[in-house]
């Protein structure tokens, strides 16, 4: 009986070691669901766990994991890793493969194709390699990134690489960079702010359109232009600066930026395009310094809350239509005297009959933002007068005056 007992107990103990050396099901090695090659030297595998491991040399190919191409476990990849030896992704590579949220990338790799993590819109982190030459078009377009720091500022950066990226908050431009392509933040409505480097010689158009919670936008002084487009619908931008040297702002470069208060224009503008300041419906005051020739047509538009305007000496042309719709223009702020003024042809009849003040090259104050009226004090409530007597002996009596005089007869 005994003997018996300590069988079946050393049994059972047995039995518990063997289990508790077993992993549970969930930590055991992940089986491979999935593998096949995805490149002319470059293989891959897909595990239970979502993981996608690449291996190889080379180029990964184009349109290798898209779902629209027969790869019904692109909704399966959570986790991309791609070892040392890859160096190009393809185009298309893993576009909308919606799960992904996760990727690893090599020191090997020199280029990211177009479109190739367009739609990933779970990946929300991403360390891009210094190595890393060419990123092309809408690489991470419409992907669910944070936050983006760009180390190389010598990688060739194309169109509308971060556009739709609408989680976006924090970005980092590496000094030393001269360009910004075109539509390269376009649509980051989560975009607060962004420091570009004073390097920067170009931005391209709409490279910030529709970035709705941008606020304020410093431009570097080595930029010769603002192009079409730039900061188009960015709502919420409140200050932007001009540099001096910018020679010409684009067709709708702010325009709808209904947030504006107040812009200053430098002397090295020559020209405007249609719509540059367009709808800016909050702008009060506007300000061009010495300089200035001539105000494009169109250039101001349907600014419907501006209120005064300064003007330098060297203004001779503001063309038609110009400040179509900025009926509230009331002050006009001129460097010049009078007999200055009427030598020109009535540059300033296209505000109708507002106030000029002459040799003011500034508007006073900051008209933008208006100093609270003040509340008025109360005067104390007079003391009603003491009700007349009316004498005992009095034939008759009556009132004879208009409510609250206390009159009686």
């Amino acid at each position: 009986g005994v003997k018996m007992k300590k069988r079946v107990l050393s049994l059972l103990l047995a039995v518990l070691i063997v289990l508790a050396l077993v992993p549970p099901a969930e930590v055991r090695a992940a089986e491979i669901v999935q593998e096949g090659k995805c490149g002319n030297n470059a293989a891959f595998t897909l595990d239970s766990n979502g993981v996608l491991t690449i291996s190889g040399m080379g180029a990964i190919y184009s349109y290798a994991f898209e779902p629209e191409r027969d790869k019904p476990y692109c909704g399966d990849i959570q986790h991309v890793v791609i070892q040392s030896g890859i160096t190009e992704i393809g185009t298309c590579s893993f576009y909308n493969c919606e799960n992904i949220s996760s990727v690893t990338l090599p020191n090997t790799l020199t280029k990211i194709g177009f479109n190739s993590f367009y739609g990933c819109t779970a990946l929300a982190n991403l360390s891009i390699p210094k190595g890393i030459v060419e990123i092309s078009d809408y690489a991470f377009g419409n992907t669910g990134l944070t936050k983006v720091s760009l180390a190389n500022p010598n990688t060739i950066l194309n169109g509308g690489i971060f556009s739709g990226c609408r989680d976006l908050m924090q970005v980092t431009l590496p000094q030393g960079m001269t360009r910004i392509p075109g539509y390269m933040f376009h649509d980051c409505n989560s975009l607060t702010d962004i420091s570009i480097p004073e390097s920067v010689e170009s931005i391209g158009d709409g490279a910030f359109q529709d970035c709705t919670s941008l606020t304020e936008l410093t431009l570097p002084e080595s930029l010769p232009d603002i192009p079409s487009s730039m900061c188009q619908g960015c709502t919420g931008l409140q200050q932007v600066n001009i540099p001096q040297g910018i020679t010409w702002i684009g067709f709708n470069a702010f325009q709808g930026c209904t947030s504006l208060r107040s812009i200053v224009i430098p002397g090295s503008v020559l020209s405007f395009g249609e719509d540059a300041f367009g709808s800016c419906t909050g702008l009060v005051q506007l300000t061009f310094k010495e300089g200035i020739t001539k105000i494009s047509r169109y250039a101001f538009r349907a600014c419907t809350g501006l209120t005064a305007v300064a003007f330098p000496v060297t203004i001779n042309t503001i063309e038609r239509n110009s400040f179509v719709g900025c009926k509230a223009v009331s002050d006009i702020y001129y460097a010049g005297t009078e007999d200055e003024l009427n030598k020109l042809n009535h540059p300033f009849s296209v505000f109708g009959n507002p106030e000029i003040h002459y040799n003011t090259p500034n508007i006073p104050g900051d008209i933008s933002t208006p100093s609270p009226v003040p509340t008025p004090t109360p005067s104390p409530s007079p003391t009603p007068s003491a009700k007349p007597t009316i004498p005992p002996d009095a034939e008759a009596s009556g009132t004879c005056g208009a409510d609250g005089d206390n009159l009686v007869w």
